[in-house]
């Protein structure tokens, strides 16, 4: 039975809240709150004590009443539920205790246990949580709910080359994976790391950089960092902070390998530098005089210096020899959205329904879909008021929906069916969340054997080739904790037509340079959203196997499209669903190189873009054998500083096999023609 709350009167409300005397509506409003709320004087007080701290309320009014009365019902809410669902448990019983769990589970095969938790198993005469019901696959929007109801439905939101059109491939394509990890990299050092392991795969990425550096002449002589010298040398190592914290000026140390400098760090000075962008993790060539075991900085090298146009020409041929007729290829059209997939307020998956039905229009040869599929963070489920496993919402919401899509096309006997890519996500509640991550794994009966063709399931992160394009993708907010993470100097251009500089550009150039989708280390801790990540596992299989034409790189920072380092396509497709309001995709089309550009690229393209791709295309340089000499003695006696060759060396030919801290000539001027990007909400 409800317990009757004392009905509170004025002269408590304006004893506990002075701010409240001599305003008779204020009093009446607060006496309202604790009516319909059930509070006393006292626990309005504490109400509104909160609200000033968390929202900075300065003064007691009107306004500020109305968001204290949100925060009450918001309150009143969340003890509602958490009473409904200790009800609920009370029902069923006392649980039993948990001696098996997800990972000890194959020690019951055959004894016929039901192993599964019991929040995860299916409510049968249980209602779930009001407001949280699952619904058959493709039901739309509640009425009246803020998907239903949103505006601006298709409008877009950032565009590439307008005047390029959203054009597909005639023909049936096909998707491959690109080097992809074997399960065991992923798998063999999560909870058993070795850091001897770990040690030897980070020098790895430095030995690479002083070998590509060593016998060129266009920079000063290679040093140990640890060795000072009144002469200009350059000192490769890895960028990293003092202590725990932000990187800054202060704090900016580099760490060089364990076989020039036996691992040791020297501080940093940049103010002779006038420009930068570091990043904790970043591996460097730093051009300066190293006084007093204090490098005193010129120049920051990120990559190679590019060498002089001859050689750069024969490499540019070279590099088209060995990728064949690349001009010959088709168009390539990309649908892409990243999770979460469902509103907060419901399961219905209503915006993923949406994207389907879009993507039934537009007919794109390959349609991506980044997780989290199941997000952990969605108030049903981070509650336990799903009523049934994650795993079985993930198959009747998400792959049951894929599967009648893909089906409905094979029964209309189209001339070519698209390509479903999916990768997981850290944020998957179906899943182990330590990145990176291997592929989903459909269940046996999930998909029929017709369908199986057309569904992709690839690693966290992925680099796959769609009709000879290749792209790359990660799950995570790389580009968020880069953002937060660097400390960049870029001097503001005097010429008034030069371009800008762009971070969001800078940011994803960051991944490509230094041929790594998470490229942080440590990675970044951050307590409200925390990502566990598998240091050697990211080291061995995180890297970019090749430089892609397209990289995919979904964040909670503002979409976009843009010429990134190398001439590289970068696209931030945003969110497909933001709180209960729907969120963005984005829709990709290359063309091919030999397709001639229309008149109106030339009015359309802003002069500022197009030296923005020559300045690029003038950075860049091309690819000499890098790794080829990479410690040759490594099968003699041996180091602590020895290096596998297979763990930096790229695995494939041609433009696309660009040594690390390298780039293919000439390509940003090509891409910056070649691509057509929208990006529309849903």
């Amino acid at each position: 039975m409800a317990t009757t709350m004392p009905r509170v009167s004025a002269e408590e409300i304006r004893s506990e809240i002075p701010e409240t005397q001599g305003n008779a509506d204020l009093v009446t409003r607060c006496l309202k709150i604790c009516e319909q709320y059930r509070l006393s004087a006292t626990d309005l007080q504490v109400q509104w004590d909160l609200l000033t701290m968390n929202k900075s309320a300065k003064r007691m009014s009107l306004e500020a009443l109305a968001d204290l009365e949100t925060q009450c019902r918001n309150d009143d809410s969340a003890k509602r539920q958490k009473l409904d669902r200790k009800q609920q448990l009370t029902a069923k019983g006392p649980p039993k205790p948990g001696t098996f769990n997800k990972d000890t589970a194959h020690l019951l095969a055959g004894v016929g246990l039901d192993t599964t938790p019991a929040y995860r198993r299916s409510a049968a005469g249980i209602s779930p949580v009001p407001g949280f019901a699952l619904s058959p696959m493709g039901t739309e929007a509640a009425p009246g709910s803020a998907f239903a109801s949103r505006a601006e439905v298709g409008k877009v939101v950032v565009s590439l080359n307008t005047w390029r059109t959203f054009a597909s491939s005639a023909e049936q394509l096909e998707v491959e994976a690109v080097a992809p990890p074997r399960t065991a990299e992923l798998a063999e050092s999560r909870m058993w790391e070795r850091l001897d392991e770990r040690a030897r795969l980070l020098d790895a990425q430095v030995v690479a950089f002083e070998r590509a550096l060593s016998g060129r002449d266009d920079v000063p002589p290679l040093s140990s960092v640890s060795t000072a010298g009144s002469e200009e040398a350059t000192f490769v190592g890895r960028v990293c902070c003092e202590g725990e914290g932000r990187l800054n000026v202060q704090s900016l140390f580099l760490e060089g390998s364990r076989a020039s400098s036996n691992g040791c760090r020297v501080r940093v000075d940049l103010k002779d530098c006038p420009e930068y962008a570091l990043f904790p993790g970043q591996i460097v060539a730093v051009i300066g005089i190293n006084i007093r075991h204090s490098i005193v900085a010129t120049r920051v090298l990120t990559v190679l210096p590019p060498r002089d146009a001859q050689a750069a020409a024969a490499a540019t041929a070279a590099a088209a020899a060995a990728d064949g007729p690349a001009a010959g290829r088709s168009a390539v059209a990309i649908m892409s959205a990243a999770g979460p997939f469902t509103t907060t307020d419901d399961l219905t998956y209503a915006p993923f329904t949406a994207l389907l039905q879009k993507a039934m229009e537009v007919r794109p040869d390959c349609l991506v879909l980044l997780g989290p599929f199941v997000d952990e963070s969605h108030p049903a489920v981070a509650g336990g008021d799903v009523p049934v496993t994650y795993e079985t919402l993930f198959c009747r919401q998400v792959l049951d929906p894929l599967k009648d899509w893909i089906e409905s096309q094979l029964e209309a006997e189209a001339t070519k069916i698209p390509h479903v890519v999916l990768l997981p996500s850290p944020k998957d509640a179906h899943l182990l969340g330590a990145y990176p991550q291997p592929p989903l794994e459909f269940p046996r009966n999930a998909l029929p054997e017709h369908v199986r063709p057309y569904m992709h399931s690839l690693s966290n992160p992925a680099t796959f080739r769609i009709g000879g394009l290749r792209v790359a993708a990660a799950s995570v907010d790389t580009l968020f904790l880069l953002g937060q993470q660097e400390l960049a100097k870029v001097p503001t251009p005097t010429d008034p037509s030069a371009p800008k500089p762009d971070r969001m550009a800078r940011l994803a150039s960051h991944v490509l340079q230094q041929r790594h989708l998470l490229p942080l280390f440590p990675t970044p801790l951050d307590e409200r959203q925390p990502l566990p990540v598998d240091v050697t596992a990211n080291l061995r299989a995180g890297g970019l196997p090749c430089l892609p034409e397209v990289l995919l790189v979904p964040s909670e920072l503002a979409p976009f499209a843009k010429l990134g380092f190398g001439g590289v396509l970068c696209v931030n497709p945003g969110k497909l669903a933001k709180a209960a309001a729907g969120g963005n995709y984005a829709l990709i089309s290359v063309h091919p190189a030999s397709e001639p550009e229309p008149a109106a690229a030339a009015e359309e393209m802003p002069a500022a873009g197009v030296e923005a791709a020559e300045a690029l295309s003038a950075r860049s340089t091309e690819a000499d054998a890098l790794l080829d000499s990479v410690l040759d003695s490594q099968g003699g006696a041996a180091s602590s500083a020895s290096v596998k060759v297979e763990d930096v060396k790229p695995s494939l030919t041609g433009a696309a096999a660009v040594e690390p801290f390298g780039t293919p000539p000439d390509a940003p001027r090509e891409m910056m023609t070649r691509a057509f990007v929208e990006i529309k909400k849903i």
